[in-house]
Parts: structure tokens; C-alpha cells; sequence
């Protein structure tokens, strides 16, 4: 599959090859959750799994009602080096299974891909005839590289008095070799909202008002009419207000937006396997 020849994109350059881990848990529903691991999240180490992977948000996910895809890379590309693998296999599951409603969860870098995925996915579904359903839980995500929403962010950063060290290190910023490498696909967010209209996407985006660093990567999308913001003011680094969302305030609306339901303790499946 071809997204470049979809819209999102053009000619190629090289980059370092990184692997990419899609993991599965089965389920008797339509229901699909995909989980992308930001930069760092180490939540449910699976040693036996490639490089390490840990399973993003393992303890709270594994309870509901549905089939649970969780996606990790060896590199930090924010999975654009590995969209098309994600969105074919993604493809291909919803299809096997008759998958009616998905939904995506991710902080940080994988809060960005869960956005980007969602968007690539319903293009792909409308162009098959499918109308299933994607909601984007995105929290605190980067949503693009270009270099005069860095420097914004890095003005936001000093006019809000925080340590400038922060943009680049809390949160971590998509290396420079692999926003060249990928700039044909139009990575920033706000690139693809002029010339896409969802058919049956919504991104629900979890974001600190009181940091300029959230501030200016969640405003830099709020206008699309397919994104529904839910700032808390919480004022904190990235990375502990990122695992304050996942603790605090991801599950209610998480919950309440195309309910799945969960499962009790005696009924989990317990089938992991990998997912190609």
C-alpha cells in the first residue's frame, strides 16, 4: 500500500532502519483498540517480545471488551518510518474480524500517531467502503516538526519563564534525520487538515493548558472541526502530565465515547501474539 499515492506524499529519502512491533490480544467483539508507546513509556516490560517492548497502558487496557493492538519502534520516528506496515496490518485485522469500532490511544510521540494513524486509516476504510468508526485519544502529542512551531514553542517556553532545556528533552522532539527523511509525507498535522476531511474520524485531544510546550502543539491543530480539545490546567512537565492524563483523567471519556465495556477478572483472554 501506497500512501504516498494516496495524498499524504512524494518522493523518499534514506533514514536508519529501525524495527517496528505490533502486538495482539484477540477478542470475540468488532471492537479494536490500538495502543502506540510514546518515546519512553516502560509500563508492562515483555522481555520476550524484540527489543524489549514494553506494552503501553498494559493494566488498564487488557480489561475491556475488545481486540488490543499495541504498537512499539526500536527508533524514535513517531512510527512514520512504519505508517504504511501499521495501517496495512491494521487494515487487514479490521477486515479478518469485521472491526466496526476502533479506537487509538497515545501519549507524547504516540499520542501524535495515534492522530496521524486515525486520519490514514479512515482515508483508507472510506476509499474500501467501510464506515467503521475511529476516535483518536491523543495525550500531550507533538503534532509537528516543522521549524517555525519549534520556534514558537521555544518562544512560548521563555515567555512562560520555564527551563528553555525542556523543548528537546521533556518532551523529546522527533530527530532532525527523520523529519527530512519523512517531510513527503507532510508530517505536521496541521498539513493534512486543508486537504482531508475525515468521513468517520474524531480526535480527542488530552492536553496541559498551563504548559507552553502543550500549548503551542495542541493549538496548532485545535481548528480542525474533527478535533474535540480537553485542556486541563495542570501545569507540569511533559512527562509527568502525560502520566497524569493516563491516571486521572484519560479513562472516564475514554469510557464514555463509543463505550466497549470490560470484562470481568474470569474471562480475560490471555493469547498474545504478534501481530504481521
Amino acid at each position: 500500500m501506497n500512501l504516498a499515492a494516496r495524498g499524504f506524499g512524494g518522493a523518499q529519502q534514506q533514514a536508519p532502519a529501525g524495527r517496528l512491533v505490533t502486538v495482539l490480544r484477540p477478542s470475540d467483539t468488532r471492537n479494536l483498540i490500538v495502543c502506540f508507546n510514546g518515546y519512553s513509556l516502560r509500563a508492562h516490560a515483555r522481555p520476550d517480545l524484540p527489543f524489549e517492548t514494553a506494552l503501553a497502558a498494559y493494566n488498564w487496557l487488557h480489561v475491556f471488551n475488545a481486540n488490543l493492538v499495541w504498537a512499539a519502534e526500536e527508533n524514535t520516528t513517531w512510527y512514520l518510518q512504519h505508517e504504511e506496515t501499521v495501517i496495512s496490518r491494521l487494515l487487514k485485522l479490521i477486515e479478518e474480524r469485521g472491526i466496526s469500532s476502533v479506537k487509538f490511544v497515545g501519549s507524547s510521540g504516540g499520542g501524535y500517531a495515534s492522530i496521524r494513524a486515525g486520519l490514514l486509516l479512515d482515508k483508507c476504510l472510506a476509499e474500501r467502503g467501510l464506515s467503521t468508526s475511529i476516535f483518536s485519544f491523543a495525550i500531550n502529542p507533538q503534532t509537528g516538526f516543522r521549524p517555525e512551531l519549534i520556534e514558537q514553542a521555544r518562544e512560548a517556553v521563555f515567555r512562560a519563564g520555564w527551563p528553555p532545556r525542556l523543548l528537546g528533552s521533556d518532551p523529546i522532539l522527533l530527530p532532525d534525520v527523520y523529519h527530512k527523511a519523512h517531510m513527503h509525507k507532510l508530517p505536521d498535522i496541521r498539513q493534512i487538515i486543508p486537504i482531508y476531511k475525515p468521513k468517520n474520524f474524531a480526535a480527542i485531544l488530552m492536553y496541559d493548558s498551563l504548559n507552553p510546550i502543550e500549548q503551542v502543539f495542541s493549538g496548532d491543530i485545535l481548528s480542525a472541526e474533527w478535533v474535540l480539545g480537553f485542556p486541563q490546567p495542570l501545569g507540569l512537565p511533559h512527562g509527568v502530565g502525560c502520566t497524569r492524563f493516563w491516571t486521572e483523567f484519560l479513562w472516564e471519556k475514554f469510557d464514555r465515547v463509543a463505550p466497549f465495556g470490560k470484562m470481568s477478572s474470569d474471562t480475560l483472554p490471555e493469547e498474545l501474539r504478534l501481530l504481521a
